[in-house]
């Protein structure tokens, strides 16, 4: 096990990019170190946020002086008991699961704490965690994958009036509590998420439409059907919005019209105004140019000859006209040209084929047929002489020999 010392503090705070004097630094990050003891932190006055995790820490010790600590992380260690956080009186978060911690105690003086994790950790009675109840700024409790038995832990839960996030999962007691998330859900007024999805604004009001009928005394099947119809006005409500909605787009585009009719009343009223002041001529203005949007460039309409459009309609007309005696014929195949063969090569002494077959040098390959392509085999390739280089022979030599 590493030892905490103050030199080791100091190199530790230089390798993260820390502050060289101790009192200056908000933060310290001392996870996965394998310190076994927290110890020499006298000079760390400042800090707000610690990171412990991943060590072997037997118990909790050396805070005294940490009197500004905000969040501080102790999971992933061997801590059995929660002590020695006197001084943390403005913790808001404390993280400490996955440990061995078998009760919750010593908080009470946590006034500010929001977020408590003890998930992974051996707590097993309603006592081993009733002290929960004290903290009454709780806003995210977890307690996942712990060994609570005993269903009325709800009632710990519920007097919590600010409780926001609960994660139960994972305990015996889910199994054990009848309808276990609505229970939930009514029990903790306040409650957005619960275990593995969110409390929505709809299973808000169809749970409280049922945990009211049971609270005053009706039974289960009272209770299924009113919040069959707190589901039911959920959705006439969602419809008559749509609805609403609707009409209201309808009424905007009906006034959007008349606008636009009023308007163009008024330039019809006001053109003919300058027509009648005119002389009954109306003035032509020049056309106001038309700008890209994204360019900034003017727009320049180049008009279409009528060359142009004529032959582009007739190209486009011609796919689909139906054929006709007067339709256009395509275009004559050019004239076949007289290709001549090459006469075959002069027969060889070498060719032995004949009209009934020949067999080749493979004995794979059986007799070919005799046709008139295949009657006469072309010469082999004249033989070309061999000349050491030690023997120079002439060109016209070179002839002679063929």
């Amino acid at each position: 096990m590493a030892e905490m010392t103050k030199q080791l503090l100091r190199k530790l705070c230089k390798d993260d990019g820390l502050y060289s004097t101790p009192s200056i630094n908000d933060k310290i990050y001392l996870h996965y170190k394998g310190f076994s003891e927290v110890k020499n932190l006298e000079e760390y006055t400042g800090l707000k946020a610690l990171w412990l995790e991943g060590n072997g820490l037997a118990r909790i010790s050396g805070l005294e002086n940490q009197r500004l600590l905000k969040t501080l992380y102790l999971h992933e260690n061997l801590i059995e008991k929660i002590e020695n956080l006197e001084s943390q009186v403005d913790l808001d978060c404390l993280n400490l699961s996955k440990n061995f911690i078998t009760k919750v105690e010593n908080l009470a003086h946590m006034t500010k704490l929001t977020s408590l994790n003890l998930a992974n950790n051996v707590l097993k009675t309603y006592d081993s965690i009733s002290h929960i109840s004290t903290l009454t700024a709780l806003q995210s409790i977890d307690l996942q994958q712990n060994k609570i038995e005993d269903p009325a832990v709800i009632d710990i839960f519920a007097q919590l009036p600010d409780l926001r996030v609960l994660y139960l999962q994972g305990n015996p007691c889910v199994k054990q509590i009848r309808n276990y998330r609505k229970t939930v859900v009514y029990r903790c007024k306040m409650l957005k998420y619960l275990d593995d999805r969110p409390v929505f604004d709809d299973e808000r009001r169809r749970v409280n439409a049922w945990g009211k009928v049971l609270d005053d005394g009706g039974s289960t099947e009272e209770a299924n059907e009113a919040e069959r119809q707190e589901v039911a006005n959920i959705r006439r409500e969602k419809d008559e919005a749509d609805e609403r909605n609707f009409r209201a787009f309808e009424a905007m585009m009906i006034e959007g019209q008349a606008i636009r009719r009023q308007r163009e009343a008024e330039e019809a009223a006001t053109r003919a105004a300058a027509i009648a002041a005119n002389g009954g001529v109306e003035e032509v203005k020049p056309p106001v140019p038309e700008v890209n949007p994204f360019t900034g460039e003017t727009i320049v309409h180049v008009p279409e000859s009528e060359v142009l459009r004529k032959a582009r309609e007739e190209r486009w007309s011609r796919p689909i006209a139906p054929p006709t005696d007067d339709a256009v014929l395509m275009p004559p195949p050019p004239p076949p040209t007289a290709d001549v063969m090459p006469p075959p090569p002069p027969p060889s002494q070498d060719a032995t084929k004949t009209t009934s077959g020949a067999v080749s040098d493979d004995d794979s390959v059986g007799p070919i047929p005799a046709t008139d392509d295949n009657a006469v085999l072309p010469p082999p390739p004249p033989k070309t002489a061999t000349v050491a280089p030690n023997n120079p022979i002439s060109e016209e030599d070179m002839f002679a020999l063929d």
